[in-house]
């Protein structure tokens, strides 16, 4: 959707000018804001403190859409990959956030942390834990070796508030 137009008069004469739907930070100051597709501001246009805690990182695996995700150190370089509660060949890895949009290999993805996330087939109310590869379950893992993260508590049977607790391995 192309944002809209305006009129504004500079040194006397009108000019034809767009509004912007992201910011490229200070470049971007006294521009007029367009809302998103969803009629919000985006959220790169909002200040520090307001709106969910997120930040961007660099993809070490492909990621799904609206999966649970590991920060991990990559030779210095923060990165995340899938979180699992499984202890498998190189598991398990405990959530510390989730993203809404996934991507490629080496992509820069946006995770967010203590804030609500899409699910599906969720009870309303009940405790929402770690699954396997970056999945929520109701029904935390008993396999030894395995970890129990509880992430958070459905509150509709699509959306949940994200908080992860510490977890706990399974003996």
């Amino acid at each position: 959707m192309a944002n809209k137009k305006f009129i504004r008069l500079e040194s006397g004469q009108f000019v034809e000018d767009q509004a912007i739907s992201t910011s490229a930070g200070a470049g971007d100051a006294g521009k007029v804001p367009a809302l998103d597709e969803a009629g919000l501001i985006n959220q790169d246009m909002m200040p520090l403190g307001v709106g969910p805690e997120s930040k961007g990182f660099v993809t070490s695996e492909a990621l799904g859409d609206n999966v649970l995700v590991n920060v991990h150190d990559d030779a210095g370089t923060p990165k995340i990959r899938l979180a699992t509660s499984a202890k498998g060949a190189t598991g398990p890895y405990r959530a510390h956030g989730y993203v809404k949009t996934g991507g490629d290999l080496a992509a820069t993805v946006l995770v967010y942390f203590e804030s609500n996330m899409v699910g599906a087939g969720m009870a309303p109310g009940a405790e929402q834990y770690l699954g396997v590869d970056g999945v929520l379950t109701e029904t935390p893992t008993v396999n030894i070796g395995d970890i129990v993260q509880e992430v958070g508590i459905a509150i509709s049977a699509t959306e949940m508030t994200f908080e992860a607790q510490q977890p706990v391995t399974v003996v």
